[in-house]
């Protein structure tokens, strides 16, 4: 026994400095609890970290920033219906034209909406009279509804007919020549319209309409 103890002493000294180097070594070597502090995202540079570097589904809606994610950076085709939710997608947000025969059920009823865009008037000025175009006479314009919206100079959106504002009556008129008048009850005030857009509503019964 204390021939072996001689030996280990003997190999110790001989190789001390060897085994006190493999201490340091490991006492500044970081355990693989304390790597994934190491490197910080301050220490990342800009784009190094690229779409292969990222393991399936590790990016999930909540590590996207807000209205960072736009048109061009969705796949042509990615989105389908069942991707959008009930109701989300209304008329506005359908662009004008793009709906044809062909995209309709043959069981679908309904009727044609054609909207005339008029622009910006100042009612100061008068009542506001516009010809639609489109060849007209009194039975194709009774058999069409009508209805008109206007933005106001404050933000607010006003439909007619026979809407008030602020004591101020608006009304409008299609006569059979397609000539739309629109009337503002308070014309001594300078009060200025945008976005006039008329809308004829036609049913799909009806036979064939001037074109806008």
């Amino acid at each position: 026994m204390s021939e072996r103890l001689r030996h280990l002493g003997g190999h110790l000294r001989r190789h001390g400095i060897a085994y006190a180097a493999l201490t340091v070594a490991f006492s500044f070597s970081p355990m693989p609890s304390m790597a994934a502090d190491l490197v910080t995202t301050g220490e990342i540079a800009n784009g190094a970290v690229t779409q292969p570097k990222l393991a399936a589904d590790s990016v999930v809606g909540g590590k996207i920033l807000n209205e960072t994610v736009t048109g061009v950076d969705i796949k042509n085709g990615a989105v389908g219906s069942g991707d959008l939710t009930d109701g989300s997608v209304a008329g506005v947000d359908v662009k004008n034209g793009s709906i044809e025969a062909v995209d309709l059920s043959p069981t679908a009823t309904g009727a044609r909406v054609i909207r005339y865009d008029l622009g910006s008037f100042n009612f100061a000025s008068g009542d506001l009279l516009r010809k639609l175009p489109g060849v007209w006479d009194e039975a194709t314009v009774a058999r069409s509804s009508w209805s008109v919206t206007m933005n106001g100079d404050s933000g607010y959106v006003i439909s007619l007919p026979g809407h008030f504002f602020d004591g101020v009556r608006h009304d409008f008129v299609v006569n059979k020549l397609g000539s739309v008048l629109i009337t503002d009850s308070g014309q001594a005030v300078d009060r200025v319209f945008t976005d006039i857009s008329v809308y004829r509503t036609i049913p799909t019964s009806t036979v064939t309409v001037p074109a806008p």
